[in-house]
Formats: structure tokens, sequence, C-alpha cells
């Protein structure tokens, strides 16, 4: 063991060598997460150490490159920030933001439910970042206490994306994932669903913890606590505002199709007062970022979308369709040119060459079938030329001085030379070489 540490150690220097890595965090079944401090700019990270061979072991080699993939994607000012990835050959370094007052589920457990105000700030943060990850199309699919973030001031820090996908247009979920108490109903039934709706049930249940202190499902019974979450069997306080009220009523909806969204949460009037005017602004459009997700892969079962899904699969078939379009237009008016550039990177002929270049002549004619008559008239001219023709003159000629080798001669021409010009040019070397 102790071997072993030291070679962890000489690793961690070699390897992290503009950081100075501190104290362990945590410890998983994948790996262990240490305190670590940037050597040039002094700014506090976290470093996830994941162990390829326990990866492995448990095969979880897809998940893992999937969790990094989209936390790459995501930049959001309450959503752990990843700065970068380091492979060695026997661990997988993620840097990321380091957050230095815990998870949100211990707050609670200390202080107790929380005051609207203070529980309106940090649920404005939590549905922000969440709609950030919708936009991007990804679902996060583990929301919880425990996975939502507190830094030095507080401020909200979504983390964990192990459980996240990436959500296709037309395509549905059917993985049953995440903590069972705060899983939406169709999730708990193994029934498909797009992805949005079951986040938005989780943001419910934290809504409830945060202002009742307690979960709205919380039984040691698992068939009791199914049951429950199923037919929406919970009971909301009596200090709770009517307002607060009403939105949890709205977010624990067991129909998804009757759940309150997003957009219909940011104009709910509990969720508006004092909303940060960072936090208020729309967001921009992210179609661009849907060509950038659909690269990576995806565990979905197709099915029927949501008219808003349909509206954006047919946006995205609107614009593979054109691209392609102009693809094929392109390629066409590009062929020749391609061509001509491909033949112009030939080497001159050498004079022992001809019998290759009679084959490559015949491959050319064949292939294009005289489609292109201007490229090969290039060509002809390109390998054919008088500089290329004055090599061929001593393969021309016998050992006999001056005397044409007529069954050269007739091979040559058949390669496009024409025979006058052969003739005139041996004559004329044999002239200079007799003068001289």
């Amino acid at each position: 063991m102790e071997k072993k540490g030291k070679y962890e150690e000489r690793s961690i220097e070699v390897f992290l060598k503009n950081y100075k890595v501190g104290k362990i965090l945590g410890v998983g079944s994948t790996g262990k997460v240490k305190a670590a401090k940037h050597k040039l700019t002094g700014h506090q990270v976290a470093i996830k150490i994941l162990n390829h061979r326990k990866i492995a072991k448990m095969s979880l080699e897809h998940k893992v490159r999937r969790e990094i993939k989209i936390m790459k994607l995501l930049k959001h000012p309450h959503i752990v920030q990843l700065y970068e990835v380091i492979e060695t050959p026997t661990d997988t370094y993620v840097v990321m933001e380091y957050v230095k007052c815990g998870e949100l589920f211990d707050y609670i457990v200390e202080k107790g439910r929380l005051k609207e105000d203070e529980g309106r700030r940090i649920f404005q943060q939590i549905i922000c970042g969440v709609e950030h990850c919708h936009r991007n199309m990804i679902v996060h699919r583990d929301l919880k206490p425990e996975n939502v973030l507190l830094d030095s001031n507080f401020n909200v820090k979504i983390a964990d994306f192990g459980f996240s996908n990436v959500m296709y247009d037309g395509h549905f979920f059917k993985t049953s994932c995440g903590s069972p108490n705060y899983a939406a109903p169709e999730v708990i039934s193994g029934k498909l669903y797009a992805g949005p709706e079951v986040d938005i049930w989780s943001c419910g249940v934290i809504l409830y913890a945060i202002l009742c202190g307690s979960l709205p499902f919380d039984n040691e019974n698992i068939p009791i606590l199914v049951h429950k979450i199923k037919n929406g069997v919970y009971k909301l306080p009596s200090y709770l505002s009517a307002e607060a009220s009403n939105l949890i009523s709205s977010l624990l909806v067991v129909d998804p199709l009757r759940r309150i969204s997003i957009p219909q949460i940011r104009q709910h009037p509990w969720f508006q007062p004092h909303l940060p005017r960072y936090l208020a602004v729309k967001p921009l459009s992210t179609i661009p970022q849907l060509e950038k997700v659909m690269l990576h892969e995806t565990n979905t079962t197709t099915s029927r979308g949501t008219p808003d899904v349909a509206m954006l699969w047919r946006r995205l078939e609107m614009r593979r369709r054109r691209l392609s379009r102009r693809t094929k237009r392109c390629q066409e008016q590009c062929r020749e040119k391609r061509i001509e550039r491909a033949i112009f990177d030939v080497q001159p002929a050498r004079g022992h060459e001809y019998t290759s270049l009679i084959s490559l002549w015949s491959m050319l004619i064949h292939r294009w079938d005289n489609t292109i008559p201007d490229v090969l008239h290039k060509f002809q001219e390109k390998i054919f030329s008088n500089a290329t023709l004055e090599t061929f003159t001593p393969t021309l000629l016998n050992e006999r001085r001056g005397k044409i080798d007529e069954d050269v001669l007739q091979q040559v021409v058949m390669m496009g030379f024409s025979k006058n010009k052969l003739i005139e040019s041996l004559h004329n070397k044999t002239q200079n070489e007799e003068s001289c």
C-alpha cells in the first residue's frame, strides 16, 4: 500500500505539475477527489482522480466519457465548471471548480427549513441552471440536494452529471435512474419520458425540502414509497404561503403532460420576486449547440415527440436538407478542379516509364469515359509535353545509332504522342550528336 501511495504521489507530481495538490475531499467507487491550487494563479480547484482499472472493472467507461463530454458543453454560473481533463495511462484527472461550502443537503440539515426569501433565491438559481442544461439538450436525471453544492457566497452549483444524458428530438428515455425519493412517477413506473419533465419533478421535491425541511415522499418501506410517488400522495404544511404551495403542487403533478414547464415556472408569482437581472434575461437560442450534442452517443428509445420537440426536429431536418443540397451542388462544381489538382500532382514522366503511362492513360479513359475531356487534355499536355518527349528519345533508339525502334515508337504513339513530332525530335537529336 505504501508503494502504491508513493507511485500515486509521483504520478500526480508529473502529470499535475501546474497544481499543488492538497487534502482528499471525498472517495468514491471509481476514484477520489482532492483539493488543489493552481501554482501560477492561486485559483482553488477540485481534481477528480478516476482510475482506469476500476472504471473498466465496473464497465463504466462509456458513462464516464459521456459525463466529461457533457460537462465540457455546459457553461453556466450555477453549474460546476470543468476546467481541463488530463489523461494518463492509468488515470484520468478531471480538474473542476472547487465549491467550498458543500452540499445543499447538509445546509438544510443544519439550518432546518429555510425562509421563503432564501429558499426562493436558491430555487431561482437551480431552475436557471437546469434550464441551461435543457436548452443544450442535456437532462440531468439525478437532481437532489446532495448534488446541489453551495459556494463561499452560498450560491448554487449543480454537480454530478453521472446519470445525465443527451436528449435527441423525437426520442424518449426508458432508463430508471437517480434516487427513488426524487424520481418522477414515470421513471419509477418504467415508462418512456422525454427528459425535462423528470428534472422538473425533482426540482419540486427539492423546493419542498428547502421550504419544509423534509421530503414529500419518504418511507423506509419501498413499496409504500413507490405507491406514494405514483399517486402523488404528500402533505403541504400550513405555514407555507399560498403561492409557494401552488408552485409545489404544480411541480409535483403525476401526469407529466400537465406538469408545469420551466417557462411557466419563470412566470409564476412566487418565483419572480427579487430575481437577479442576470437570471431574468432570456437565454440565447442554442440551436447551433444541437449539432454539437448530436455527435454524442445516447441510450434512447424512439417514440413520438412532444410539440416543442417536434418543432425542433423539423428545424433540424430542414437544415440537414439544405446542407445536403448545398454539399451536392458544391461537389458537382468542384469535381473537375479536384481531379485536375490530383492530376497535376503527378511527377514528370521518365523515359523508361512509358509502359506504366500507357496503363495510366487507359485507366483514365476507362474511369472517366470522356466525361471531362478538358481535364484529360490537360493531363495529356502535362505528361506528354515536349520536355517529357525528349526523355523518351534514348528509349526509341536501339543500339544501332540513329535507327528508330518501330515497336517502341508504336507504343509511345498509342500514348498520345504525334508520330511526326517523335521522328522530328529524334532526327534533331541525332544531328546534334553528330555535330558534336
